[in-house]
């Protein structure tokens, strides 16, 4: 049985999704960070713990994106793990910097913050495959 952080799905008037289209599209959500922030963000370790750190790692180990599921099969843990770290690192961020999370009809996305998702259907079940917004230039 899938758990409830496995579907997360724009409306079909926000976007039109397909395996290679990342959402929320940038026009419609950005959280506003600069580089500056991003660098203060990840050398602070009250906003990226190092299970964030590893996290990140194993999603470059990974290609850079990945679900939560795949993260789970390969290094352990369970989706809802990874899942909850990436929210909760969100939020971080938020009171960090004051970026506002992704207002998801009425749900904050956390994650959306330092993540960008696109979605796929793995092992039958419908996944959102994050990549990290902080990307070397």
């Amino acid at each position: 049985m899938p758990d409830n952080h496995d579907i997360v799905l724009p409306t079909e008037d926000e976007t039109k999704i397909t395996a290679t289209t990342y959402w929320p599209p940038e026009e419609v959500y950005n959280p506003g960070l600069t580089d500056e922030d991003w660098l203060g963000v990840l050398i602070d370790e009250r906003v990226t713990r190092p299970e964030c750190v590893q996290m990140l790692e194993h999603m470059m180990a990974l290609g850079g994106e990945c679900t939560c599921g795949q993260l789970a099969e390969q290094f352990g843990q369970s989706n809802s793990y990874y899942y909850d770290l990436g929210h909760q690192f969100g939020q971080r961020i938020s009171q960090y910097t004051g970026a506002q999370p992704y207002n998801d009809r009425g749900t904050l996305r956390y994650y959306l913050i330092p993540f960008v998702a696109r979605f796929i259907t793995e092992n039958g079940v419908q996944r959102s495959f994050w990549k990290s917004r902080c990307r070397r230039r």
